[in-house]
């Protein structure tokens, strides 16, 4: 048996690669220019859960450093979302975003996001990750093996853990060095995902099972 995970198609993290991070910010984030980004990239769903960032962002609302991006297409949490959002300065609520700015969006962001309640595996975060971008996570499903605690992002203990999620943020912030080794790591995780690479692993895995 041989694992084949989901990957990043190498056409699109050239994009990620040569995106421009003022794109997203001159047109979203024209009153938060120079705070840091935390993103969360996806439908705005209840299953992926975005209104769990909302409330990680209330904790923050006084924290004149950052702000919370929540971009996606409209799902079943919208509506609460929008409301909830609407209530506060240090988020920013796109909507669903074109290839362009999604890729700007990734190459702008402090951290990433994800309070998801159920995940195959994330290849949002792999975006983000191969964008040097790390990543806190409910840790739920595969994002529990995507993301390695400590590394290249924290794990929340599930969907709902708002009160880790804040402290998560707050242990980056006040580290820098910390955040700079999980920069480099969650770089180097998103590469070895890259959708060529995993090709190269699993036709060099055919050859040897052939050979026997």
């Amino acid at each position: 048996m041989y694992i084949f995970p989901g990957g990043l198609d190498d056409d699109e993290a050239k994009i990620i690669d040569n995106a421009k991070p003022d794109l997203f910010i001159e047109q979203f984030l024209k009153e938060n220019k120079n705070k840091k980004i935390i993103a969360y990239l996806g439908t705005i769903e209840e299953r992926k859960n975005p209104l769990a960032v909302v409330e990680i962002a209330k904790h923050f609302k006084n924290n004149e450093d950052i702000v919370f991006v929540i971009a996606g297409k409209p799902g079943d949490q919208w509506d609460k979302v929008y409301k909830e959002s609407k209530k506060l300065k240090n988020v920013v609520l796109t909507g669903e975003l074109t290839v362009e700015q999604k890729a700007s969006l990734i190459k702008s962001s402090y951290l990433n996001i994800i309070m998801s309640k159920m995940e195959a595996l994330g290849l949002t975060q792999i975006e983000f990750m191969y964008g040097g971008v790390p990543v806190i996570t409910s840790a739920v499903y595969g994002q529990k093996w995507l993301i390695s605690n400590g590394i290249d992002g924290i794990h929340l203990r599930g969907p709902d853990d708002i009160e880790g999620g804040v402290e998560a943020i707050n242990k980056i912030m006040q580290n820098e060095s910390l955040y700079e080794e999980m920069k480099v790591k969650a770089m180097e995780k998103g590469r070895n995902f890259l959708m060529s690479k995993l090709m190269r692993e699993l036709i060099e895995k055919a050859k040897q099972l052939s050979s026997q």
